[in-house]
């Protein structure tokens, strides 16, 4: 069996902890894996199995029916006939769903790391339709992270075939989860990127209202997000909350904090929660 795998950098996110999971499970069972990358930066790099294949190349976000051709012909010689296909990303999904609506050369799943979302107006009109019209592709699976992403995806496209497979984590069975939870949670963790759904600027201003002595440490990536964040608490005047750079292994963190705040505006399926509980640390 072949499977390649479409992600767009390895950096530490949800999509990008899931996939190289995901393939190093699969090369330790004897499938053959290819991670198909647009750019080869990211701590994650360090934790794939050195089994699996790596090749960059660059999926453009395209309409143009001359694109989707050619990259048809530079994929044919990348990827062989029968191959599964896991398409990480909306624009990779639809790229490849394209090409393979005439070749019917692949076997496509796209994974709902993030809702399907259309615009309004003919212009979103037109997408939506086109999505219905690539996913009941006989050679596309889609796979939803809960049973609500599931029916909320079959509602808008119309279709009755998504799977569900949860997001899943490698648990370190030498660590020890706590077992007892504090009477007087003081001391949180929040873990993700820097950025505007995860919801840091509404944590910065919850915890200006806050009387109680709670100290919050959070850690992600994006350098300016996070030096706009460490701004705005000085300014609204709360040194109770500190930012720091992202992290390569959040349970040696997370055991060391009372429990996990997840001040997020929007989460798919939030894997941290699930690391989180593995450590029998509270989720906020």
């Amino acid at each position: 069996m072949r499977l390649f795998i479409f992600l767009w950098n390895f950096e530490i996110g949800g999509v990008q902890k899931h996939s190289v999971l995901l393939a190093n499970h699969l090369v330790s069972i004897n499938v053959q894996v290819s991670i198909i990358y647009s750019e080869q930066r990211g701590e994650l790099l360090k934790e794939l199995d050195e089994r699996i294949t790596l090749i960059q190349f660059k999926v453009k976000n395209s309409n143009s029916p001359v694109y989707a051709y050619r990259l048809g012909k530079k994929l044919s010689s990348i990827i062989p006939t029968g191959a599964n296909i896991v398409c990480n990303g909306s624009n990779n999904f639809r790229q490849l769903s394209r090409v393979n609506f005439f070749t019917q050369r692949w076997h496509l799943i796209h994974i709902l790391h993030n809702d399907l979302s259309f615009t309004s107006g003919f212009k979103g009109w037109f997408n939506k339709a086109e999505m219905k019209i690539l996913i009941k592709n006989p050679r596309v699976k889609l796979i939803a992270l809960s049973s609500a992403q599931k029916l909320k995806h079959e509602k808008i496209l119309s279709i009755k075939s998504i799977q569900i497979i949860p997001n899943f984590i490698k648990i370190n069975h030498t660590i020890k989860p706590k077992l007892k939870v504090k009477k007087e949670l003081v001391k949180g963790i929040a873990i993700g990127r820097y950025s505007k759904e995860k919801g840091y600027d509404i944590l910065v201003s919850c915890l200006s209202l806050l009387k109680q002595p709670v100290q919050i440490d959070v850690f992600g990536s994006g350098e300016q997000a996070r030096k706009v964040l460490i701004e705005e608490a000085e300014k609204k005047g709360v040194p109770n909350i500190r930012f720091h750079r992202e992290i390569n292994d959040p349970v040696a963190y997370l055991l060391q904090y009372d429990f996990l705040i997840l001040p997020s505006l929007r989460e798919t399926f939030g894997i941290v929660i699930l690391e989180a509980l593995s450590c029998g640390i509270p989720v906020l």
